[in-house]
């Protein structure tokens, strides 16, 4: 299906981005690559804050009846080590209207260091709903450390995670691995079999796995739809769990979800592009983007030969250039 709804992140200043923008249609797959230290988890906790902040402001729009030119918010909570001068943050959400092909964006926030405090200024159309989003945190297999360590002492995206699952209790069950994977308050818990296994039976790329299925399970049917963003989603896992993840993750965007993922994994480019080629995913339904030197860079996304330019696998064939010297008795 076309996306319905665009969503449009630029951020300034914010090291080690200079300026970059990026687009995340709903439904769709977009992904973030760049080397260490290029700033992919920058951008999410961005979006996070921006969103954060609409929300807010449209809640004391409401509520007050008038525009907030202020919010009580913590930048830093939200990106550590955010300055307070020259940076800026905006997100605008649009909406496909009928058939056509025109845009019009209902909501937008943009946010920057004032005297005094945040300077905001924002816009959310009366009628119009904005996109439910689910930051799991970096680091999710800390969730482990629930039942030993207070919500409190969670950084704001743990709590924030946490919290939202307290409000559903989901229950999954994770096609890739056949585990039950449940939330109660308080304590995950991992069943195959009919059994709960203890924690020292619980694989490790389970653990990476589980916010994933958790967050997906918090609502079966996304209206109109719905943005999660997580990082690396092959941490720990297998090459064949990769693919089965991103195979599951396809299936979800032909029921309306949007995905904001990190990666260093080839492999996930590679399967993306097969499931383009099989048609199961449609270049207006994925974006990707090349982050380096303070920007980010859109890679070329075609539905004939798929994601024309892969910068992840420059590496592997610099490897496999050097191995190939080697075997024939030369210099790499």
């Amino acid at each position: 299906m076309p996306p319905r709804r665009m969503i449009k992140l630029t951020v300034k200043n914010i090291p080690p981005i200079k300026e970059a923008m990026i687009e995340v249609p709903g439904p769709g797959v977009t992904v973030l690559v760049g080397p260490n230290a290029s700033g992919k988890t920058k951008l999410l906790l961005s979006m996070h804050l921006a969103d954060s902040a609409l929300r807010m402001w449209r809640d004391e729009y409401r509520r007050k009846g008038y525009a907030p030119r202020r919010l009580s918010i913590d930048p830093g909570e939200y990106v550590p080590g955010i300055s307070w001068r020259g940076w800026s943050v905006a997100l605008e959400e649009h909406e496909r209207e009928g058939e056509g092909l025109a845009w019009s964006k209902y909501a937008w926030i943009r946010l920057e260091p004032g005297n005094g405090g945040l300077r905001v200024s924002a816009r959310v159309g009366y009628y119009k709903n904005l996109v439910p989003k689910t930051f799991i945190p970096p680091f999710r297999a800390l969730i482990v450390l629930m039942p030993v360590m207070p919500l409190e002492q969670f950084p704001l995206a743990y709590r924030e995670f946490l919290l939202s699952l307290q409000q559903s209790s989901p229950s999954a069950r994770s096609k890739c691995f056949n585990v039950w994977i449940s939330y109660k308050p308080g304590k995950i818990t991992f069943k195959r079999n009919g059994k709960e296994l203890r924690w020292n039976e619980v694989a490790s790329g389970w653990l990476e796995l589980a916010p994933l299925e958790l967050a997906i399970a918090q609502e079966k049917v996304p209206k109109p739809t719905r943005l999660i963003a997580v990082e690396e989603p092959e941490a720990h896992l297998h090459p064949k769990a990769v693919r089965c993840v991103i195979r599951e993750i396809v299936d979800l965007v032909r029921q309306g979800y949007a995905f904001l993922i990190t990666t260093h994994d080839p492999l996930i480019i590679e399967e993306l592009d097969v499931q383009l080629l099989e048609g199961r995913l449609s270049a207006e339904e994925l974006r990707v983007y090349l982050l380096d030197k303070g920007t980010a860079e859109s890679v070329e996304v075609n539905e004939e030969i798929g994601i024309e330019e892969d910068p992840i696998i420059e590496a592997l064939d610099d490897v496999q250039a050097e191995k190939a010297a080697l075997l024939l008795g030369g210099k790499p």
